[in-house]
């Protein structure tokens, strides 16, 4: 077994998602408000990466006017499927109050080197989303839900909606809370899935697996 010194990648590399296509490994990365706010490695041990030009490039693709501290890019989500590399992020403009200005996008293309597609806008009800392909060629977006209302807990759980394979947009009226049921978490307080954050959901033998933050186990 051959021994890697962490980190992989030193310095700034927040919010890691890291897949395997084929015999190389590819790993997306957050800048927050600096930019190009999603910064792609690969490599074909996990140790060596080299990295790749952005997918958010350009002004048309990604403007960061105004965008605060520690607000802009957060925890884009990288997949492969279809002959596509798929990218969902989230853009947030305000981090302070009640509100959250965000905005979810996804963008793909057929070569991880791009070009990429004009970014797709998804909604704005929460943040850290991710894409889940599943067996039967539907898609759906995972994320984190947040509730401005007052003396409700800001983290609402975790939403799962179905995405339109033909014009890649949220079909509506159709957002379910796939774990309402199973979780409880272990901030003190809290009630269920109300401490989520970074969601990754993939099928592995058989089953569908969401693995979010925030204290949480695995589903």
């Amino acid at each position: 077994m051959t021994l890697i010194q962490n980190p992989v990648l030193p310095g700034f590399n927040a919010d890691p998602s890291i897949i395997r296509v084929d015999d190389t490994y590819y790993i997306a990365n957050s800048t927050f408000e600096w930019f190009p706010g999603v910064r792609l490695h690969e490599s074909k041990d996990l140790q060596h990466w080299d990295l790749l030009p952005s997918p958010l490039s350009t002004t048309a693709l990604l403007d960061m006017k105004g965008n605060p501290s520690s607000g802009g890019i957060w925890a884009p989500a990288l997949s492969h499927a279809d002959g596509k590399f798929w990218l969902v992020y989230t853009d947030v403009k305000i981090t302070e109050g009640a509100f959250k200005d965000m905005t979810n996008y996804l963008t793909t293309a057929t070569d991880i080197r791009g070009p990429w597609s004009d970014p797709i806008k998804l909604n704005g009800v929460g943040f850290d989303a991710s894409l889940f392909h599943d067996d039967d060629g539907r898609k759906y977006i995972v994320q984190q839900t947040w509730d401005h209302r007052e003396y409700h807990h800001p983290f609402d759980g975790i939403t799962l909606t179905e995405l339109d394979t033909r014009t890649l947009k949220l079909k509506t009226g159709n957002s379910t809370n796939p774990l309402s049921r199973h979780c409880r978490c272990a901030r003190r307080g809290a009630t269920p899935l109300q401490t989520e954050r970074i969601l990754l959901s993939f099928r592995r033998s058989g089953r569908d697996r969401i693995h979010p933050s925030g204290g949480c186990r695995a589903f």
